[in-house]
């Protein structure tokens, strides 16, 4: 098992052997090597390392894969650069950076980019120290501020949490440039989720009710205990018990970095990594054959809805308004809802095989059909920038799932690789990896069936120089 010795060279070298001998044995037969990853990387403290846990997200990368493919020399040297475009809340950045590695990220959704950014910023300690106290003091003399646009705001708070949210909110302002703020805000965003009246089981807010648990006593008993929770919570303890538990994990961050993370860039849109979309203070876009190793964990079609899911931390944290949720969730990659006026009859991917599959899918769907093949097209995109922004023989690796449409297979796994070999990049290993929790929104209805397995697909950027 790769395992933490004091002697980081062995994790190293290790891991190298580990991944050269999947890449033999995938090449002798060309069949998907089977692996677990948590039988490969002891982590001893799993997931909670650093800052890995200050906020939840639906669908999180299990740390063990980009922690084994990080210590594999073979794919990058020390101190290179490290790119996650579809970053979530920062699970690869953060193992890059505690390895050493500079780091590029892009996400659609503004929560993924603020948690991604809380989790790397090494944050004052005195200084949240002193935000607690303001906390406190907000108790005793509440300050509120103007309440936010959040979307169904009096459906999911009652109107004293409602306040108490939004006196805290103003009690943390006169920290906003410290290196402290951004996780005082997600500390804020995770509390403002928690005191929701939305049922803390799932990642899309549903409405709490007991009652749907009847048939299983220990959820009932536990919907019911949270419920009255809420009934009597203060949104002031419930803030600085979080923010006390955030605190000693950037503490932990602190004492675990071998050096300052160096984020280079932290956009919005993985397909135009090189053109203005950066969020501020990164300017820049991403420069052609400027990155050393891509390791990220694209959206699956369809199966998570990663801004309804943020819809109310949107809302508190003032990122936007109730009436751009549609206008984010336009922006993604993998989403659900189109206009009916956009749904085409006839869109193809230009896969032969994805078009036969996407033709029967029209027969029983045609919205459903319309969503898979412009995300194979947008993933197109999305692949092309990528080669582009990779060092030739570079590496990309991305953690992939195959989905089910309307009862009927799709192999979005084999699309995505052959769309990438397409735009340059050339199959090194695939890996099957088992799932035993990532949060996946396995039953999406009641077609869809589960995603019981990911794909781990490793691939050299054999065209990188030549991609404008």
């Amino acid at each position: 098992m790769l395992a933490l010795p004091s002697s980081r060279t062995d994790v190293y070298s290790e891991a190298d052997e580990i991944l050269a001998g999947m890449i033999d044995a995938y090449r002798r037969d060309g069949n998907p090597v089977r692996t677990d990853f948590r039988n490969i990387v002891d982590l001893r403290y799993n997931t909670e390392r650093a800052t890995h846990l200050i906020h939840t997200y639906p669908a999180k990368l299990i740390v063990h894969i980009p922690n084994f493919f990080l210590s594999c020399r073979s794919l990058i040297a020390p101190r290179g650069t490290v790119a996650d475009p579809f970053c979530g809340s920062g699970t690869v950045l953060l193992e890059a950076a505690l390895k050493g590695y500079e780091l590029i990220g892009a996400d659609s959704n503004p929560l993924a980019r603020l948690i991604t950014l809380a989790k790397l910023t090494v944050a004052d300690v005195d200084t949240l120290n002193h935000a607690i106290i303001a906390v406190a003091s907000a108790k005793s003399n509440p300050v509120p501020s103007e309440l936010p646009d959040v979307v169904n705001r009096d459906y999911w708070y009652s109107q004293n949490i409602q306040h108490e949210l939004s006196s805290i909110w103003n009690a943390i302002q006169p920290f906003r440039n410290t290196s402290a703020f951004p996780l005082l805000q997600i500390t804020f965003s995770q509390c403002s989720r928690k005191v929701s009246r939305a049922d803390p089981k799932f990642s899309v807010p549903v409405r709490l009710k007991p009652e749907k648990y009847a048939r299983n006593p220990a959820l009932y008993k536990k919907a019911e205990k949270h419920e009255q929770w809420l009934s009597s919570v203060s949104c002031y303890d419930a803030y600085t018990n979080i923010l006390r538990e955030n605190t000693r994990r950037h503490e932990d961050l602190a004492r675990m970095l071998p050096r300052k993370p160096r984020i280079t860039y932290l956009g919005k849109e993985a397909r135009k990594l090189g053109a203005e979309f950066a969020v501020r203070p990164w300017k820049r876009g991403v420069k052609k054959n400027s990155v050393d190793l891509i390791l990220t964990s694209p959206p699956y079609a369809g199966a998570q809805k990663y801004i309804r899911a943020s819809s109310l931390n949107i809302g508190w944290l003032g990122l936007a308004p109730s009436t751009r949720l549609r206008e984010l969730e336009d922006g993604c990659i993998g989403r659900e809802h189109f206009k009916k006026s956009d749904v085409s009859a006839n869109l193809a991917t230009g896969l032969d095989e994805a078009d036969i599959v996407l033709t029967r899918l029209r027969g029983k769907s045609p919205l459903r059909a319309h969503l898979m093949a412009t995300y194979l097209l947008e993933m197109r995109d999305a692949l092309t920038e990528l080669s582009r922004a990779l060092k030739r023989d570079g590496y990309a690796i991305l953690v992939l799932g195959n989905n089910k449409v309307c009862a009927e297979a799709f192999d979005t796994v084999r699309f995505t690789t052959t769309l990438a070999e397409q735009v340059g990049f050339s199959t090194v290993l695939h890996i099957v990896d088992e799932i035993k929790s990532r949060g996946l929104m396995t039953r999406r209805n009641k077609n869809s069936g589960i995603i019981e397995t990911e794909s781990v697909v490793v691939l050299k950027n054999s065209a990188g120089a030549q991609n404008e």
